[in-house]
């Protein structure tokens, strides 16, 4: 699943589960807020901020640079 790729990217990964469980894509991040990554278990509000600014900075640069397979857009 990308977004798991994305999460273990920025060493988010403890977050993985909560993100499997529902139907979120990566086009979906961009739309996020801080109440809905809190609501899908993001916790630690550092960790949500640090995941707003960093899928905010993929979307400007069009896409998640991934070695061996381009970017993933958001």
């Amino acid at each position: 699943d990308d977004v798991v790729a994305l999460l273990k990217s920025i060493e988010l990964g403890a977050y993985a589960d909560a993100f499997l469980a529902t139907p979120i894509t990566g086009a979906d991040l961009r739309l996020m807020e801080e109440a809905d990554l809190e609501s899908l278990g993001v916790g630690v509000s550092i960790h949500r901020r640090r995941l707003l600014r960093q899928i905010e900075d993929w979307s400007r640069d069009g896409g998640v640079p991934f070695a061996g397979v381009g970017l993933i857009e958001l």
